[in-house]
């Protein structure tokens, strides 16, 4: 937490995330046709669907934007209450030991 490695990871997050949406645009508008009541017009679908689309683009750029954004300060607490935990927990520490090792001898991570 230190280095603030966390927040970037989770900027990578928040650029895949907007990706993902942007890159499956039209899948998502396919999906809200198909499971949208009968009785309602295409026309009110694609507003509603537009205006979802532009408060979660606006949202992940806030996100992104703002170092002290309610979403970053909660995933620091968030982080900080698990890095305790793996202080005092044995099982959750020697799972994540476990887990570290798994990934340092995964041959990937040998090159």
């Amino acid at each position: 937490m230190e280095g603030g490695h966390h927040q970037r990871l989770f900027d990578s997050a928040l650029v895949g995330a907007s990706g993902f949406l942007d890159d499956n645009h039209a899948t998502f508008r396919q999906r809200l046709y198909a499971e949208s009541p009968w009785w309602v017009p295409e026309g009110v679908d694609d507003r509603v669907f537009d205006k979802i689309c532009e408060v979660l683009a606006r949202f992940l750029t806030d996100v992104r934007a703002s170092p002290n954004h309610d979403v970053r300060m909660s995933l620091d607490d968030s982080v900080a209450d698990f890095a305790r935990l793996l202080r005092v927990d044995p099982e959750l520490h020697r799972r994540g030991e476990a887990l570290k090792q798994e990934l340092l001898d995964h041959p990937a991570a040998r090159r």
